[in-house]
């Protein structure tokens, strides 16, 4: 039996922006990097390249976006995007990047649903509301 859903919205170009804005910031300061080598149009050292890439991963794993949005708002092509989805869920074997990534997309989690809370906590360089304040964590 087929289940009846409602066709998906197709996301403005802005919410694309916000969301990956949110993953790359908080994947910055999770990895030791700037905003500005995620964002740098060159391949940049390996760390950078891994730590872009978790960010594309977490863009597609937790919110949903396509690998075509994702593309979109790194400025990068599809098959890149694709490419790093499956470097990174490949390398969470590792326990501490898995880890890592299970406390980023909690994050990302708490925050999608009110970017205005994100932007403001950001804007007075408060990161207290970053940390997930499970298992001891601030």
């Amino acid at each position: 039996m087929a289940v009846n859903r409602a066709p998906k919205r197709p996301r403005s170009r802005t919410e694309i922006l916000q969301g990956a804005g949110l993953v790359q910031s908080l994947v910055s300061m999770a990895f030791g990097v700037t905003l500005e080598e995620l964002q740098a149009p060159s391949r940049s050292k390996a760390h950078i390249a891994f730590a872009r890439q978790c960010a594309m991963y977490l863009c597609h794993v937790t919110l949903g976006m396509s690998l075509s949005e994702i593309a979109m708002a790194f400025r990068r092509d599809r098959t890149t995007v694709s490419h790093a989805c499956h470097l990174v869920e490949d390398a969470r074997d590792d326990e501490d990047l898995d880890a890592r990534l299970s406390c980023l997309e909690a994050s990302v989690n708490n925050f999608s649903g009110d970017m205005s809370a994100f932007g403001e906590a950001l804007a007075l360089g408060d990161t207290a509301p970053l940390m997930l304040k499970r298992g001891g964590r601030a």
